[in-house]
């Protein structure tokens, strides 16, 4: 074994961040307080007070961080205690518009108002009705009626005998008729005798003489009836107004006291003040068709579902009679109840989930809609407060995006529905509601990539969402934020009725916690994935009769989640055991090596080994990346080929130019292959191609290079050491095998305890390089060698060996140029 081996090792207790169940101080988690929430997410609450407590209606805020991180419950935390130091907002209502019927109005009230205004107006409406049937059927309003037309009916009486008397003088007598009056040709006067009219046999014998002057007889009364019959008119004209001014006065002397209480009550402003203005000369003018019988108004009312409240007052209002809905009151927003500013959390944005809606009902067979149609949305419950939207919801939701922009940039809430071209010939004329001034904090809760669409994509987001709260993946690990994975877990199990958990079991679900997020000095803020194995492992608790969850069920909740898991690995290692997938873990071999990739396949994360070989030869074609000639490369495995380029050329191509042809691949990969975590390992290939030094095949590789030969770090390290570990045990584990890995990767190490048990027998070994030299001497057993001031190297070292095979290769090529053999 090269001395390197034991240098370079990597001892078992940094294999693994241990966390001592002993500091805890508790027996277990069920005496713990609920977890402080943003524990560790420091930048993010610090962005979320900055935007809530900036009063500007463009601070809105998004909240960035991977799912599951506790964003979505850590944002309504805060926002719901920063809501319950805040007055509870205004109440508000839509009624009808008598001026302009298609444009309902808004109105405000305090907290808490709006229903019982709706109920004082519905009971001012019952009161008012009764009173007019009151005055209306009294006697002194039948004789208030009487003399008010009593000149005018004197008139008409008059106007009526004067025009009996004058068509008398002219010979006929006015006789009433179905359609106007009669005038029947009269028999000369006979003194003491009442004229009589003729019977039509005696007027047709009369002479030809006489006929004709009742003929132009008859013409003089047809003219002064229709003298007559003009001045009756304007005197019926006259009746009627002074009939109207009278039902005027008695109606308004009527309800004048219901009014003068009603708006005593509630007329605190303006709108409300000119509101009932409205209605009651809108009832003084319509009394008469208020005065239904009461069996009519209850049969109406009964059309609607049994029920109270509000609901059930709107069902009432629309199967009324249409004259009484235009006083009913639509309450849109009711905070009755509330004690604090509203926190809403709107899960199913939509359009009119957001911004409310026109609803349609039918009336003889036809659509119609009016103001008591009216619904609400999330915009109007979070008036006044805060509102919390999933932004990827949002933007699936067509028009739900432009109409929060177009809300928040006009500071209101306009109600109307899209246009839809297929409907807008059957629906009646819609209404144009009056728009309800907006003052809310929306939260859009998202991940980076949405937030880098909105921001790209969208010049108006930038402007109403200026605070963006970022949500980090991982949080620092120290003793709070230790503490706080205790304290939720302990709540997870405390909420979910599930056994509390020990010491030794937090310890495990923090290691674990550390495992996800890669890092020794970091812990996951994946909480989602926490509580799933706290459940996950209460689960294995009960089904062996344990009280608490102990490390020995977290183990097995981890063990069996991998195996569920574990198809997609159990397929390769079974390749890997026939022989079908050629991986060696033993022996040496020249130009070839193990590197390590992590896979992505059915759910399941898992790192494995990978052959790469390479191959190399006189010529000018330089490095090629085999995978990258036919497109299975992606762009950073590409530019870690390059790189080697640049090392070689750096290291051996100072004195003369490389004449090299070297091939590397992937052997057995059909995929894509992306990343430069492997370009160590297909370096230390091709130097060994070209120094035909063989590689240990009990070792594999990882880690990147620069082109100065310094190993750099890389991800998924823990993985890839598990999944060589496995591929060692499935071939046989010889006690020579091991994983080279960055030195700075040493950190993100949170191995399995039985690789660290393995590490510990001295059965499996992790080496930590910091340069491709270091990494060279433990895969071919020999020093890489170190140049003198001539620039020379050891003979046999291996960077003396790979430039005698480069200078030979030029020779060769020189030769061939030359010679052309």
């Amino acid at each position: 074994m090269h001395p390197a081996s034991h240098t370079l090792a990597v001892p078992p207790e940094q294999l693994r961040a241990r966390s001592d169940p002993a500091s805890f101080g508790f027996a277990n988690t069920a005496a713990l307080p609920p977890p402080q929430r943003l524990t560790g997410q420091d930048r993010a609450a610090e962005a979320l007070i900055f935007g809530l407590e900036v009063p500007d209606s463009r601070y809105n805020i998004f909240v960035a961080g991977p799912s599951g991180s506790g964003r979505s419950v850590s944002t309504v935390g805060m926002v719901e205690t920063l809501a319950a130091n805040q007055a509870v907002p205004s109440d508000w209502v839509y009624v009808h518009n008598f001026a302009k019927p298609y444009e309902p109005r808004a109105i405000e009230f305090p907290a808490g108002q709006a229903v019982e205004f709706a109920h004082a107006v519905e009971g001012a409406i019952d009161a008012a009705r009764q009173a007019l049937r009151d005055a209306f059927d009294a006697e002194a309003y039948r004789r208030r009626r009487a003399a008010a037309v009593k000149e005018v009916e004197e008139q008409r009486e008059r106007l009526s005998k004067e025009f009996e008397t004058r068509a008398e003088e002219l010979g006929f007598a006015v006789q009433p008729g179905e359609d106007g009056p009669n005038f029947i040709p009269l028999k000369p006067a006979v003194e003491g005798e009442e004229r009589q009219t003729y019977p039509p046999e005696e007027f047709s014998a009369l002479s030809d003489a006489d006929k004709e002057q009742f003929r132009g007889n008859y013409d003089n009364v047809q003219e002064a009836f229709a003298a007559a019959a003009a001045a009756n008119r304007r005197l019926v004209v006259q009746e009627r107004a002074l009939l109207r001014e009278v039902d005027s006065g008695v109606a308004r002397e009527a309800i004048l006291p219901v009014y003068e209480a009603l708006r005593a009550r509630f007329a605190q402003t303006v709108e409300v003040r000119d509101y009932l203005d409205q209605v009651m000369d809108d009832v003084v003018a319509n009394a008469s068709r208020l005065r239904m019988d009461g069996e009519e108004k209850e049969s109406a009312e009964n059309a609607g579902e049994s029920g109270d409240g509000i609901e059930q007052m709107m069902r009432n209002a629309q199967a009324a009679p249409p004259s009484l809905i235009r006083y009913r009151v639509n309450v849109l927003v009711d905070r009755v109840g509330e004690t604090h500013a509203p926190a809403i959390h709107e899960h199913n944005p939509t359009y009119y989930n957001l911004a409310g809606r026109l609803e349609y009902g039918t009336r003889m067979g036809n659509l119609f809609t009016d103001f008591s149609f009216i619904k609400s949305g999330a915009l109007h419950r979070a008036n006044g407060g805060f509102l919390i939207i999933h932004a990827r919801e949002l933007l699936s939701s067509p028009k739900a995006w432009e109409v929060l922009k177009r809300s928040l940039r006009t500071g209101t809430i306009t109600i109307e529905n899209p246009v839809d071209p297929q409907q807008a010939v059957a629906l009646a004329a819609s209404l144009k509601p009056a728009p309800i001034p907006l003052r809310v904090k929306v939260l859009l809760l998202g991940d980076y990539e949405t937030w880098n669409i909105l921001n790209e994509n969208d010049p108006d987001f930038a402007e109403i969402f200026k605070v963006r709260a970022d949500f980090d993946a991982q949080m620092p690990r120290n003793s709070l934020t230790e503490g706080y994975y205790a304290q939720f877990v302990g709540d997870v199990a405390r909420s979910l009725d599930l056994p509390p958990l020990t010491p030794t079991a937090v310890a495990l679900i923090i290691e674990e916690g550390s495992r996800i997020a890669e890092d020794q000095t970091k812990l996951s803020t994946s909480l989602s994935t926490l509580r799933d194995l706290v459940i996950e492992a209460s689960y294995w608790a009960r089904k062996t009769g344990l009280a608490t969850i102990e490390a020995a069920t977290i183990d097995q909740a981890t063990k069996m989640r991998r195996r569920r898991l574990g198809i997609g690995a159990d397929r390769i290692d079974e390749s890997i055991r026939r022989g079908a997938l050629k991986i060696a873990v033993a022996g040496h071999a020249v130009g070839q090596v193990n590197g390590l990739a992590v896979i992505t396949t059915l759910g399941a994360v898992f790192g494995r080994p990978m052959r790469i070989t390479a191959r190399a030869a006189p010529g000018v074609a330089g490095v090629v990346d085999v995978e990258r000639e036919v497109q299975l490369s992606g762009p950073i495995h590409s530019k870690g080929v390059l790189t080697i380029s640049g090392y070689l050329a750096g290291r051996y191509g100072q004195e003369q130019p490389l004449s090299l042809a070297a091939t590397i691949t992937f052997e057995q990969v059909y995929d894509g292959v992306d990343g430069d975590s492997a370009s160590l390992a297909e370096l230390c290939a091709l130097l060994s191609t070209l120094s035909d030094v063989p590689i240990r095949q009990d070792l594999a590789v990882t880690g990147s290079v620069n082109q100065y030969g310094e190993v750099q770090a890389v991800g998924g390290v823990t993985a890839k050491v598990e999944g060589f570990f496995d591929t060692c045990a499935i071939l046989g584990l010889n006690g020579t095998q091991g994983v080279i890995i960055p030195a700075a990767n040493v950190r993100n190490l949170m191995l399995r305890l039985d690789i660290i048990e393995a590490v510990r027998r001295g059965a499996f070994q992790i080496y930590a390089v910091r340069a491709v030299d270091e990494a060279v001497e433990l895969l071919m057993g020999r020093p890489a060698g170190r140049p003198n001031p001539q620039g020379e190297y050891l003979s046999n070292t291996i960077n003396a060996l790979v430039i005698e095979r480069l200078q030979l290769y030029a020779e060769r090529v020189r030769r061939f140029r030359q010679y052309g053999n």
